[in-house]
């Protein structure tokens, strides 16, 4: 788990995270979704689109 910084104006386009030194996240989001419950806070989930290479082995059988 990492500690964020989400400001937003309330549109995606006007949607900013930031990481916990304060730099801007410039890796593509492609979801936020906010969950409050009281009495205990709010939890947020920031999903971003990453690009990835895999090798691997393939067994017949």
């Amino acid at each position: 788990m990492k500690r964020l910084k989400i400001v937003s104006d309330g549109t995606p386009h006007g949607t900013r995270v930031y990481d916990a030194d304060g730099k801007l996240i410039t890796a593509p989001i492609t979801r936020i979704c906010w969950e409050i419950t009281a009495p205990h806070g709010a939890v947020v989930q920031v999903e971003f689109l990453a690009e990835i290479e895999v090798i691997g082995e393939v067994q017949s059988g």
